[in-house]
Parts: C-alpha cells; sequence; structure tokens
C-alpha cells in the first residue's frame, strides 16, 4: 500500500523501508529504491540506507518521501499494489517514470490498483474502472466497455454523474 500522503518514521532509510518486510536484505532494499526511482537520492546522501529520516521525513522533498514510500510498498514484490494518489508530490520525470513501472509491473501479472481524481491518469494507467461516489461505487467495467457506452470520451462520464449525483 503506498498512501496519498507519504508517511515516514523517525529512524534510518533502511528501518522505513523494512517495515512489515523484516526479512528484507540490502540488495531488496536497494532494489526496491532504483525501482521506486530514489536509489540515485538515497547513495548521494553518503550515509545510504544508514540515512537517518526524520519523523514524517521532514527532513526530505515531497517527491523523495513519496519515492521512499513507494520503494516501501514495492520491497516485498508484492503480487497486488495499492496506491492512492501516487503521483502526488512528483516532479514530470518521476511521475512518466512512476507511470513506466506500473504499467511494466502490470504486464508482468501484479494487479495495480490506482486510486485518483485525474481522469487522464486513467486513461493512460487502467484497464478496468470502479468509479466511486460517497463510498458507493457507480460505475464498473473495463475501460473499452465505458469508451463505449460514453462514445469514446471517458471525460463525459464524470460531467454526467455529477450532473446526476444527489
Amino acid at each position: 500500500f503506498v498512501p496519498q500522503k507519504a508517511l515516514l518514521f523517525g529512524g534510518t532509510v533502511a528501518e522505513n523501508l523494512r517495515f512489515g518486510a523484516d526479512d528484507a536484505t540490502d540488495e531488496d532494499l536497494w532494489g526496491a529504491l532504483r525501482t521506486a526511482q530514489a536509489a540515485d537520492f538515497v547513495a548521494g546522501q553518503g550515509d545510504g540506507l544508514a540515512m537517518q529520516i526524520d519523523q514524517g521525513g521532514s527532513n526530505v522533498s515531497g517527491g523523495q518521501r513519496q519515492r521512499l514510500s513507494i520503494a516501501r510498498g514495492l520491497v516485498h514484490d508484492p503480487e497486488i499494489v495499492l496506491l492512492d494518489e501516487p503521483f502526488s508530490g512528483l516532479d514530470p520525470i518521476n511521475t512518466r517514470a512512476l507511470k513506466d513501472l506500473l504499467q511494466e509491473m502490470a504486464s508482468e501479472g501484479v494487479t495495480i490498483v490506482l486510486s485518483t481524481h485525474v481522469l487522464p491518469q486513467v486513461d493512460e494507467l487502467c484497464s478496468d474502472i470502479c468509479l466511486i461516489n460517497r463510498a458507493r461505487p457507480i460505475l464498473l467495467g473495463s475501460l473499452e466497455r465505458i469508451r463505449e457506452d460514453y462514445g469514446g470520451n471517458t471525460w463525459r462520464v464524470r460531467s454526467d454523474l455529477e450532473e446526476n449525483a444527489l
């Protein structure tokens, strides 16, 4: 799980990444950091995995916090990845890299569950959609079927649903 607001704990990078994956080796951690586009940042700090992270990650940028959080979610090589607004705080280069990573993971059989309010991300990354309004699913189906129902315009889905919302 990668939350929208990256939560880091006071301690080392290694301790943060091993949360929920106590048996992860340093090699596993570096692999997850490379995948999340955070290895260069961590290696460049001099202490590497022993780099200290302040409570809440206040000593790193928002994008760095997000990438460390993504790395933590990938350490144990998950079959399902749940991401809540994973692109928040990322610059365009790291956003593109994360999109590429998610597409690669999906092509390798990893199930990606993406929560987002940004419809272009849905168009680019998702094969199936569950649109939720007020904690209830109101639209469920393949992107292809939804496009057929809405004349190929997934943007119109949102406006139609907003107009008909209670």
